[in-house]
């Protein structure tokens, strides 16, 4: 019942308790999550966070760990029919590394998304991860983009306008 309040939008009627975990780049956020949520994230040297992640934790008898994508409201409609479709439930947390590969393939952050083109840097688009135990608490917890200051290799002006709006609306 909280997922479905939160999801229509009553979160804001109800309180929900959420935490939004943002900072700069390599500020320790993922570090912080991981303690929250228990969730081993997989980390690399370069830019690890390319789209928001919401982890809901939900108290429930029989355990259970989903991922699904949801969509940003201006994706193109054949991505829509590719992502409208992925979800994906886990048996374990050692399963994620591959399935946050597969994520990056289909949000198009990732160069096997199409080796012809250059992955974009940041998606809109959301990664949810559902967790559900009996110990659970009824929390959700975002992890969203680093900050970015300035313009990089590989990093335009709009890749961090896009990073600042997703945190706004996070914020917000």
């Amino acid at each position: 019942m909280v997922v479905q309040i939160g999801k229509c939008g009553l979160n804001g009627t109800l309180p929900l308790p959420q935490f939004v975990i943002c900072g700069d780049q390599s500020a320790g956020k993922r570090s912080i999550l991981e303690a929250l949520t228990g969730i081993p994230f997989p980390s690399s040297n370069i830019l690890c966070t390319r789209f928001a992640t919401e982890i809901s934790l939900r108290r429930a008898n029989i355990p259970s760990l989903t991922v699904k994508i949801t969509l940003d409201n201006a994706c193109p409609a054949a991505k829509k029919e590719k992502i409208k479709v992925f979800e994906r439930s886990v048996s374990n947390f050692g399963e994620l590394p591959e399935i946050m590969k597969e994520v990056m393939v289909v949000m198009s952050v990732s160069k096997e998304s199409d080796p012809e083109s250059t992955p974009r840097a940041f998606a809109r688009d959301v990664l949810s991860i559902e967790i559900c135990r009996p110990s659970n608490p009824q929390l959700t917890v975002v992890d969203i983009l680093g900050l970015i200051v300035t313009a990089t290799k590989g990093i335009t002006k709009a890749d961090i306008e896009i990073v600042a709006e997703i945190t706004d609306y996070y914020i917000a």
